[in-house]
């Protein structure tokens, strides 16, 4: 343990703010325009979760992200323990290609636009490399690290470069296999977050959803108990407290949490309307720094146009399935909370 004087602490903080504030240092962006206006980008040695039930398109939505960063100049290394780095670039280029992931796995036709637009998108990348490990080792994980580092210093302008885990239920690190579930979960989350922030990378973790809570993030209107109106429209004390809610239900583990800088639960509409088909609801269920305070959601759509935000239109379509719970921020530190439109 090694102690820092505050007088020293805060040159360095200066130090970095001046970097930051001159462009000499660049967060790593996120993929909609909503969520980088919000919070300003992944800053470097951060850890951010995205969470959400299976058939949610997390995988779809980390890989376009990672495809749009690499492409704006930042090195990405994309780690997914189950798809095949064919796969995982099916999906990060569905949606400048607008042909979903199935078609180049099932073999269904692609006409040569397409597949142009998609090679075109796979030839954009720059800097993005893709693995497919279920097991790997804690060395070869810091050799990783530091060198998407040593690479991003090189430049006149550090690109926090990304590290993506694609799940992290599922994957281990050295021995820790042994562990049980929860065990495992805290051994490896603190482990990656240790070489984020070492390193000055940004670090995504793909999380799958307990079991037990797959209700919890169900938008549903197939019956009552768990409808929208249940969970939105005559609930909405229930995204108070930093979003604890859709937290618990993103976890599988109780350490999981306390190591992220932001937090993203991705909610599936299932409703048979069809100007709804394809919506998710995406949750900003924690955001240790944001530059606007209050959680909020915002509308996502997975079409045939790829992925994509909802425009005004669709906005209004979901808030009336919703049975009136506006596109809302919370405004936090209040007794009565205040819904208001963005």
């Amino acid at each position: 343990m090694e102690f820092v004087s505050a007088p020293d602490s805060f040159a360095k903080l200066r130090e970095q703010h001046n970097r930051r504030s001159e462009g000499h240092e660049v967060a790593f962006p996120y993929y909609f325009e909503d969520l980088q206006e919000t919070l300003g980008g992944i800053p470097p040695g951060c850890v951010r979760q995205l969470a959400g039930l299976p058939g949610s398109r997390k995988s779809t939505y980390a890989a376009v992200e990672a495809q749009r960063a690499a492409k704006a100049g930042h090195s990405v290394r994309y780690i997914s323990v189950e798809l095949t780095p064919e796969e995982v670039t099916a999906r990060l280029v569905a949606s400048e290609a607008k042909v979903p992931p199935a078609a180049w796995v099932l073999g269904m036709p692609i006409d040569s636009d397409s597949e142009k637009r998609a090679a075109d998108a796979a030839n954009s990348c720059g800097d993005l490399a893709i693995a497919r490990a279920q097991n790997v080792l804690f060395e070869d994980l810091e050799a990783t690290f530091s060198e998407l580092e040593s690479t991003a210093r090189k430049e006149e302008v550090f690109r926090t470069p990304g590290v993506y885990i694609d799940f992290i239920q599922a994957l281990t690190i050295g021995d820790n296999g042994r562990l049980g579930l929860q065990e495992r979960v805290a051994s490896s989350i603190y482990q990656l977050q240790e070489l984020a922030a070492t390193y000055q990378v940004a670090l995504t973790v793909v999380s799958s959803v307990a079991r037990g809570k797959y209700d919890a993030l169900t938008l549903s209107d197939a019956n009552e108990k768990h409808g929208p109106q249940q969970f939105l429209g005559e609930s909405p004390e229930r995204l108070l407290l930093g979003g604890s809610d859709f937290l618990a239900a993103g976890k599988q583990s109780g350490d999981l949490e306390y190591a992220l800088t932001a937090s993203m639960a991705l909610l599936r509409v299932q409703t048979e309307r069809p100007e709804l088909q394809g919506f998710v609801v995406e949750v900003l269920a924690k955001a240790r720094y944001a530059r606007t305070d209050g959680l909020r959601w915002f509308g996502r759509c997975f079409g045939a146009d790829g992925l994509r935000m909802l425009d005004e239109e669709e906005y209004g379509h979901l808030d009336e399935w919703l049975t009136g719970a506006p596109t809302l921020t919370v405004e936090m530190g209040t007794d009565t909370p205040e819904f208001v439109k963005f």
